[in-house]
């Protein structure tokens, strides 16, 4: 069942159902493993920066999903990562696939050092996921896109997220699209179906600002490390 391309020989590498769920390329003869219980399907023919492979997308049961590159999954090329590590774990600075680009801000959990990201694939029903619990956050259902920006907000340090509704359901102003941070605008807040912002206002009590996220921008948790994976030529 051929499904991704091998970063190393570009072939096609078939997808193993039976468990455990695994990729295997028969051309370098490596096989990698996948997570277990869900769905794994081809993840837009997007490629990891750091090891050239095809992405794929894996699904859980409950709804929760996550890209990963079956390289770095088996193979984590960060000091400290854990053991497999998705996209959405990866702390490379430069990698638009990982959490940079999509993490919004700290898990409210008690005890969870997780981020909360945006699912990009979770539309029209848009939520954010935890990268180390089940905790999620249901947004703006219905919006037609939802993407996370670079900019953080002034009062929580939550990225601020970019919200583009339908036409015949638009924002208050009659606008259709608006940028801010969906904990400490009023309008946002109000399309949240959760108690979440409370529950964060109240864990952020006395931290400064900037530390919503903790995605990794100048954070230290993206360390410099010596591997081939770690350079960009001719991407």
């Amino acid at each position: 069942n051929a499904l991704s391309r091998c970063g190393r020989c570009n072939r096609y590498m078939n997808l193993i159902t039976k468990r455990p769920t695994r990729l295997h390329c028969r051309t370098c003869n490596e096989t990698y493993n996948m997570p277990q219980n869900g769905a794994i399907k081809l993840y837009k023919e997007l490629r990891c920066p750091l090891d050239n492979f095809e992405l794929v997308l894996f699904t859980q049961k409950g709804g929760k999903s996550f890209p990963l590159c079956p390289l770095c999954y088996n193979d984590p090329p960060l000091e400290g990562s854990v053991t497999k590590m998705s996209c959405v774990e990866c702390t490379h600075p430069t990698c638009k696939h990982g959490i940079e680009a999509v993490g919004v801000l700290q898990c409210p959990q008690p005890d969870c050092k997780g981020i909360l990201y945006l699912d990009v694939v979770s539309g029209p029903k848009w939520k954010l996921d935890c990268n180390a619990c089940q905790y999620q956050v249901k947004l703006m259902e219905g919006a037609h896109k939802i993407s996370v920006t670079p900019d953080e907000c002034d009062t929580c340090g939550s990225a601020l997220l970019n919200v583009v509704m339908n036409k015949v359901k638009p924002f208050k102003d009659g606008e259709v699209e608006k940028t801010g941070c969906f904990v400490c605008d009023a309008e946002l807040n109000d399309m949240v179906e959760s108690t979440f912002a409370k529950t964060f206002r109240a864990r952020r009590s006395g931290r400064g600002r900037g530390r919503g996220r903790g995605r990794g921008r100048g954070r230290g948790r993206g360390r410099k490390i010596e591997d081939p994976r770690m350079t960009f030529d001719g991407f």
